[in-house]
């Protein structure tokens, strides 16, 4: 099933677009941008369930911390379950500068580049992330304790071995 709607995808495959006029020239060549991009709605049918994707943040020392997370797509974007104690939580909240890759082997890529921004249960989205994507994190860790974090993109790039 999918959530997006025509404003979703027609925003999306903007993102989609201006990430690749912005690529650098040897990103270009070595994803074989345009031809071998996904387009929007390829992104949605390939993204449909939790993905396991490795988030990068920073520390306060500016140190990359990377891990493997669920992710799901979710109206056009990037959402990651977690708590607010979580250490990729906290530095997000001070540093919302946050990296995801999704990959199959050397056969697809999806690669965001953006701010994160944390949905908690006072906003109306969470419950609504909570039914989609099967995740109540209202039940990690301590009560209310639970949140998505929400990628608002600056670029996807992304590759498809196989158009």
């Amino acid at each position: 099933m999918v959530k997006e709607n025509q404003d979703d995808l027609q925003s999306l495959q903007k993102i989609l677009d201006d990430s690749i006029e912005n690529a650098g020239e040897f990103i270009k060549k070595e994803f074989k941008m345009p031809q071998n991009s996904f387009s929007a709605s390829e992104i949605v049918k390939l993204f449909q369930g939790r993905k396991t994707v490795s988030m990068a943040t920073v520390t306060v020392k500016g140190e990359p911390r990377v891990a493997p997370v669920g992710g799901h797509l979710y109206r056009g974007y990037f959402h990651i379950p977690s708590v607010n104690k979580a250490a990729r939580t906290r530095h997000l909240l001070k540093r919302p500068g946050i990296s995801m890759t999704y990959y199959e082997g050397v056969d697809v890529a999806i690669i965001v580049h953006g701010k994160a921004i944390l949905i908690d249960n006072k906003d109306e989205t969470f419950n609504e992330l909570v039914q989609w994507t099967g995740e109540n994190v209202d039940n990690w860790g301590d009560k209310n304790e639970g949140v998505f974090i929400k990628i608002i993109p600056d670029s996807i790039l992304t590759f498809n071995r196989y158009p």
